[in-house]
């Protein structure tokens, strides 16, 4: 799983797979999950991830599996983030990076230019 955090849009995006995205399934609190053609989640898009999410809802909507799901909680308890930005966390909790990221779930995050 990799994962990347654009600065000017405030915007994080977890790929789940590499698979082709056929859709799009949106949901509350700024979420956006794209899925494949059998309806699986291959990604998520979380707007103002700093606001907070139900990562819950995610996780219990396409019923990931534990592997993804531990993956996932990591990356919300990731040092380069802050606090954890899932659900009912102060928006001032998650501190984000200045510059866009991207890390791998078994790599230290690196800063991505511009």
């Amino acid at each position: 799983m990799r994962w990347s955090y654009d600065l000017s849009a405030n915007a994080l995006y977890v790929y789940l797979t590499d698979k082709d995205v056929a859709g799009q399934d949106e949901m509350p609190d700024g979420v956006i999950v794209d899925v494949d053609k059998d309806g699986h989640a291959v990604g998520i898009e979380v707007l103002s991830p700093d606001a907070g999410w139900d990562v819950g809802a995610v996780i219990q909507r396409f019923q990931l599996d534990q592997e993804t799901i531990n993956a996932i909680g990591g990356l919300l308890m990731s040092p380069l983030l802050g606090q954890s930005s899932a659900r009912r966390q102060p928006a001032t909790a998650l501190q984000l990076p200045e510059r866009p990221v991207e890390a791998t779930s078994n790599d230290r995050p690196s800063v991505l230019a511009g």
